[in-house]
């Protein structure tokens, strides 16, 4: 099994999507510091159920994440062949909020509700 457990900021938060009358899914855009003057890594991220659900991270909050390296296929109106290369989150934690923002930190709400 190939697990990555990544710690990064919330770019994009995502929307809720219900892909079933029982499932859901939300898309997190993240982006990794790869060090002082080095450009980020951004990474989309698939979270699922109750984790999807309950997500509370906003632009700029900082988090942990677990899952699997994924790559889909795809083909594009003219016809090429492309992928692209996605985490399958199984586990996200909000580790901190952005300092300006005027939220009390939900992270041990939304840790304790996802458990």
């Amino acid at each position: 099994m190939n697990t990555i457990t990544l710690t990064a900021v919330v770019v994009s938060p995502g929307e809720l999507k219900e892909i079933s009358t029982d499932s859901k899914v939300r898309t997190i855009r993240l982006a990794h510091s790869l060090g002082k003057d080095k450009d980020s890594l951004f990474v989309d991220v698939e979270v699922f159920g109750g984790w999807a659900e309950n997500f509370r991270g906003t632009k700029g909050d900082l988090v942990v994440i677990q899952g699997e390296l994924r790559q889909s296929h795809y083909k594009t109106m003219d016809g090429e062949k492309r992928s692209r290369m996605y985490l399958r989150g199984k586990e996200i934690r909000l580790l901190e909020k952005r300092k300006d923002s005027q939220e009390e930190s939900p992270s041990e709400e939304f840790n304790q509700a996802v458990s």
